[in-house]
């Protein structure tokens, strides 16, 4: 939404140096990020060591996102040559690097203990802040600069609410803890992977921007950041989704429950059914939806939507892959797997991005996304759990190419009736088709409670 608003009331150009600081927020936040799942899984195998984990791991933040800052710092001012006003959004914009990993910590252990009702608060705090100051700042036509120090107040509110319920439930820290060698060693051990598995996986969402800067003008990168966050509001689901699951799944596999499985076999048809008709209608609107949502300025974004679109397929899916990678202790696998999607990413937007602009942006995130999800899937189904995807994804699919027929057939009557012609359609197909067989509708009724607190927290 604070995209959409800059975008709507600055620019193409404007909208392109907040997409891109966000970028570098993203990136360098990343280097630590994966220390979150490792708290989650830690904390939700015995919650009596909350206090320990807790205590730790936040200071293990504050020192790591203080560095990753100086880093942040060195790389804008001396490693890129941007204008001098996108140097200094981009600058104080990331000192909000130093709240937000305090507030990911706190985050974190709060989900734990399946606690999601104050991320949800805090989040529409910061988002509340966030919205309002920078539609006033755009509203006034004050400098852009000070879109930085509104983003640092949302993110310092956000850490203190998070962190502070964190602590009610973690209880007294002992700050002993936070030198103790030993303790840090055997987490180290475990938690290198799970460093580099945050890093990639967020480098490989954020790094085509990066690349996208270094070749062509802020336009550009306006026009892909308008596309990318319509993907990543939708992104939503799976992210709040997978929130909900991954305690659910390390309790179940503790436990040795055969529950996990079926977690496992459901997750993906639940998350099938909800991106597939996503796709096909973004593909099919997505020209309607960018002017209705930008404005005719940013007709290049539609291209790129389109395409991204598809990616979010991939993306929903890998959901219950990398949580049960995860769970099962394979991190090492899904590293390598990150890596080799990175690498493409990385190839294919040197390659395409000089040419094709957002366009081969959005192809290489394309590419990259299906080069991580294939092997991932592989690996999963088998040595993890067996499962097939046209079983469970065969008559959704067949649904939602129905629905795409209603959709190319009303377009021109109108978005919203397209939308709610594609919605119907979609639901009667999947009812003619059987797509939902009754004893799954049963299940998930913990998750689904947990969903409707937790999808504010994107």
């Amino acid at each position: 939404i604070v995209f959409i608003i800059i975008a709507r009331q600055a620019g193409v150009s404007q909208a392109g140096v907040f997409s891109l600081a966000i970028t570098y927020i993203l990136i360098f936040t990343a280097f630590s990020i994966g220390l979150d799942e490792l708290l989650i899984r830690q904390v939700a195998r015995d919650r009596s060591m909350s206090s320990r984990y807790f205590g730790s791991f936040l200071f293990l933040r504050l020192v790591m996102s203080i560095g990753l800052y100086i880093i942040l710092f060195v790389t804008v001012s001396y490693v890129f040559d941007y204008a001098p006003t996108t140097k200094t959004i981009i600058l104080i914009m990331g000192l909000s690097i130093i709240p937000e990993g305090l507030n990911y910590v706190g985050q974190a252990l709060l989900t734990s203990h399946e606690r999601f009702n104050v991320p949800v608060m805090a989040a529409a705090v910061s988002g509340a802040i966030k919205l309002g100051g920078i539609w006033l700042i755009n509203l006034g036509g004050f400098d852009p600069i000070y879109i930085g120090w509104i983003w640092i107040l949302g993110s310092t509110l956000s850490a203190a609410i998070n962190s502070s319920a964190a602590l009610l439930i973690s209880g007294t820290l002992n700050t002993g803890d936070w030198l103790d060698l030993d303790f840090w060693t055997s987490q180290l051990k475990v938690g290198i992977p799970f460093l580099g598995i945050g890093a990639l996986a967020t480098l490989e969402y954020q790094t085509d921007v990066v690349i996208l800067s270094a070749f062509r003008p802020e336009t550009d990168l306006g026009w892909y950041g308008a596309a990318t966050t319509i993907i990543f509001a939708l992104a939503i689901i799976p992210q709040a989704y997978r929130t909900a699951v991954y305690p659910m799944m390390v309790r179940y596999n503790a436990d040795g429950s055969a529950s996990l499985s079926r977690v496992f076999d459901l997750s993906f048809t639940y998350l099938g059914m909800a991106a597939l008709p996503i796709a096909v209608g973004i593909t099919l609107l997505s020209s309607q939806i960018i002017n209705f949502v930008y404005g005719p300025d940013f007709f290049g974004a539609v291209r790129p939507l389109a395409l991204l679109s598809w990616a979010l397929v991939f993306i929903f899916l890998n959901v219950p892959n990398s949580r049960l990678m995860l769970v099962k202790d394979r991190q090492s696998w899904a590293l390598r797997f990150l890596l080799g999607s990175l690498s493409i990413n990385i190839i294919l937007n040197l390659i395409l991005n000089p040419y094709l602009g957002a366009t081969g942006a959005a192809i290489s995130r394309l590419a990259a996304v299906i080069v991580f999800f294939v092997p991932n899937y592989w690996y999963v189904t088998h040595n993890l759990h067996a499962h097939n995807i046209i079983t469970s994804l065969g008559r959704i699919a067949i649904a939602a190419v129905i629905m795409g027929f209603s959709v190319w057939i009303t377009r021109d009557l109108g978005l919203w009736i397209a939308i709610f012609t594609g919605i119907f359609t979609y639901i009667a197909a999947l009812i003619i088709l059987k797509a939902l067989p009754g004893e799954e509708k049963r299940w998930m009724l913990e998750t689904n409670d947990k969903l409707p607190k937790i999808v504010g927290k994107g």
